[in-house]
């Protein structure tokens, strides 16, 4: 059972410009589900829902007509979830975050964004630690969704940003994170409203990171539970290039070597990725249904995600003032 009768789940809009609509409205029905079996589990049918959910979007790009229009009948408010649109000017990724907790009235507040899709038992997972008074955060398995047996998407699934499917019960995989991402995880609200994102103008994710990394100084632990939720592969070509240079310019932004030594170091780190990689795909290809003749492509989609980060990275050391103005994802 569920030890928080209430959460605030908020997903933000941003990454609607490369998603599908039909992801969104498959998270909503998902998290409808969730929070009826948990009023259930607890017996307060007939009090207020259980969760409140928050979606944010930018009021400069999108109105709310248009979340309407996209998300169809799977918008509405039942007994168990409320639902809010939060308009954000000037919004980013992680200003879109940092608007809808300030709004929020449950204690613990859980961020998904909107092309991701948590699996049943999501939520019982990643709140059921915060029975434990000394856990502020927690942080679910967002994986990549390559159900439909392509080679891109299993090629992605092994060698992208995140880690393959936790196919573990909670009582086996709890621990301290050794990953760390903002699509899938959860906080208490006074934790995060003294400590919100940063602001870093010109990078998307990046203010995440040195969000975890500021927690991690001040000596607060970040938790892993296996709360599920598969995340798409870049959608299509297009995408797949711009995730990558955009990744190797956030890179370069953030860089701590100066002059051309850091081409160098760039290089070598992309290198091992590429062995690290290679190295999944043939080892632990099986995990994911990859089939040996689907594994030379395989091979070659992650070295050219590699180099077009890397050229993003030198893209960005060349010519910042047009690199800063571009690839903004």
């Amino acid at each position: 059972m569920l030890p928080l009768t209430r959460v605030t789940i908020i997903v933000e809009w941003y990454n609607m410009t490369y998603a599908e609509a039909a992801r969104a409205r498959h998270l909503l029905e998902s998290v409808r589900e969730q929070a009826t079996e948990t009023l259930r589990l607890a017996g307060t049918s007939g009090q207020r829902p259980a969760v409140e959910l928050i979606i944010a979007h930018d009021a400069d790009r999108v109105c709310a007509a248009d979340i309407e229009s996209a998300l169809g009948g799977a918008l509405r408010t039942d007994s168990a979830m409320s639902l809010q649109l939060l308009a954000v000017r000037n919004a980013t990724y992680c200003r879109l975050k940092n608007a809808a907790a300030q709004i929020a009235t449950a204690d613990v507040v859980v961020f998904l964004d909107c092309d991701v899709i948590p699996e049943p038992g999501w939520l019982e997972t990643i709140t059921s630690p915060f029975a434990d008074p000394s856990v502020d955060v927690v942080v679910g398995n967002t994986y990549v969704d390559c159900e439909d047996g392509k080679t891109y998407s299993r090629a992605m699934a092994l060698t992208w940003m995140f880690p393959l499917r936790d196919g573990r019960g909670l009582r086996d995989a709890w621990g301290r994170s050794s990953v760390f991402y903002a699509n899938n995880l959860a906080v208490r609200r006074c934790v995060f409203v003294s400590n919100p994102f940063p602001d870093t103008p010109g990078l998307t994710h990046h203010p995440a990171t040195l969000w975890a990394l500021h927690l991690l100084g001040e000596h607060t632990a970040i938790w892993y539970a296996p709360a599920r939720a598969s995340h798409p592969p870049p959608n299509g070509p297009v995408h797949f290039y711009q995730r990558a240079v955009a990744g190797g310019r956030a890179r370069a932004i953030t860089a701590q070597e100066r002059g051309l030594r850091r081409w160098l170091v760039w290089g070598r780190a992309d290198l091992e990725q590429v062995a690290w990689g290679w190295k999944r795909l043939l080892t632990q290809g099986r995990q994911v249904g990859l089939r040996a003749w689907q594994v030379p492509a395989a091979l070659c989609m992650s070295v050219a995600y590699v180099l077009c980060f890397y050229l993003g990275s030198v893209a960005t050391d060349t010519f910042p003032a047009y690199m800063r103005r571009r690839f903004v994802m």
